[in-house]
């Protein structure tokens, strides 16, 4: 996973946060040189997500406005 490391580091730091999907790509990739990196870049967060999720570590907090929303992500502590 690519842009693990980034993410982990990004959201373990602040884990009381809510944070945006354009808020961690922005942080994976700050610079892309194309809308198709900045594309790849939103996939490969979004993988990083979905397995984060699916392994415990973090909380998704899905749109309350449905279509047109965001969805939010927090870092999960253990106490």
């Amino acid at each position: 996973m690519k842009y693990a490391r980034e993410i982990m580091e990004l959201m373990s730091a602040y884990p009381e946060r809510n944070f945006k999907m354009i808020e961690i790509v922005r942080h994976a990739n700050p610079n892309p040189k194309s809308k198709k990196e900045r594309c790849a870049t939103h996939r490969g967060v979004l993988r990083v997500l979905d397995t984060l999720t699916e392994m415990g570590r973090i909380f998704k907090i899905p749109s309350r406005a449905g279509n047109g929303g965001y969805t939010l992500y927090r870092w999960k502590t253990t106490t």
